[in-house]
């Protein structure tokens, strides 16, 4: 029968697959040496790259410049919306009572 061998054999040789100190990281990122800029998103603090439009993680716009416009209604038809339903809701209620 043969034997396994253990890490104190002087003929043991590392498995390919196992990861060894040069695998380690050391702190830095790999983006950070590629160059690759990054900035906190202001909404959950992950780490975004400089130039992305969203974030990841929250998927937040970055800024309103990146954001869609907006699919609501502007504010000058809300306000005359209410400008005219207020003397109509006025004139209904004094005439009902």
């Amino acid at each position: 029968m043969g034997r396994h061998a253990t890490a104190d054999d002087e003929d043991y040789e590392d498995d390919p697959d196992e990861p060894d100190e040069s695998d380690i990281e050391d702190g830095r990122d790999e983006d950070d040496e590629a160059g690759g800029a990054t900035d906190e998103c202001p909404y959950c603090g992950a780490d975004v790259y400089e130039f992305a439009e969203k974030c990841p993680s929250c998927g937040q716009y970055l800024s309103k410049e990146d954001a869609p416009p907006r699919s609501g209604h502007p504010r000058w038809v809300v306000i005359t919306a209410i400008v005219l339903l207020v003397p109509m809701l006025y004139a209904i209620l004094k005439w009902w009572l």
